[in-house]
């Protein structure tokens, strides 16, 4: 192969190059083509990428350090809010029969009945359940 120096044109025994066919550019000798700019866009990908990364992780071991020093389990956090969840008093009927056992468990005490009549009426004037429904309610609250 002869390359000569003008235009730095490769000329072979059988072919004449133009400057970047068979990886051949004006800047390198072995230039594979790659537009200036794109080296550079890499290496910025990079950084970037690799420091998302590292924030991630400390962004977790953050997390995960403050959940310890306040004896959260991260691992069963969502069973341990399902479980509080299920014994609160706003999941509790109104009659209290099905959440009697979870409330007395958690050292919860019934409502008053003057609140739980309060409570019954103001759903009615709101209209989220019917006279009927509100009378077999207060039947149930006196009743029982």
């Amino acid at each position: 192969m002869t390359r000569y120096a003008r235009g730095m044109i490769l000329v072979t025994e059988t072919d004449v190059y133009l400057p970047g066919e068979l990886g051949y550019g004006t800047e390198y000798p072995l230039d594979p083509g790659m537009p200036a700019g794109m080296t550079a866009a890499i290496v910025v990908f990079g950084i970037f990428f690799v420091g998302v990364v590292v924030t991630m992780v400390a962004l977790s071991v953050h997390r995960y350090r403050k959940a310890k020093s306040q004896g959260i389990d991260l691992l069963t956090v969502d069973q341990d809010l399902a479980a509080r969840l299920m014994q609160s008093e706003m999941l509790r009927p109104a009659d209290g029969t099905a959440g009697a056992a979870a409330g007395g468990a958690a050292g919860g005490a019934a409502k008053p009945v003057e609140e739980r009549l309060r409570e019954l009426d103001d759903l009615h004037e709101r209209g989220v359940i019917s006279a009927e429904e509100r009378a077999e309610a207060r039947a149930k609250i006196l009743g029982g």
